[in-house]
């Protein structure tokens, strides 16, 4: 079965690391879609846009987020 064209270009973007949705970060993150959206605008997030509204982020930085908050104390 062939893999709808959006799905294919995330696999060939994710060569060099893995992507999230936004409801994968906020999963991942417990958070919701207000502080996905805030942590963009800070800077913290990079969002990767293949077009308006299919955005990923790399899991790196989802994963430097969670680091961090846990060295802070954070949640």
């Amino acid at each position: 079965m062939a893999l709808p064209i959006q799905d294919q270009m995330v696999q060939k973007t994710a060569l060099s690391g893995d992507l999230h949705t936004n409801i994968g970060v906020q999963q991942k993150c417990n958070v919701g879609a207000t502080t996905v959206h805030k942590w963009v605008k800070q800077g913290l997030l990079t969002p990767i846009r293949f077009s308006k509204r299919l955005v990923r982020y790399r899991a790196s930085e989802v994963e430097a987020l969670i680091e961090a908050a846990t060295q802070k104390g954070g949640a």
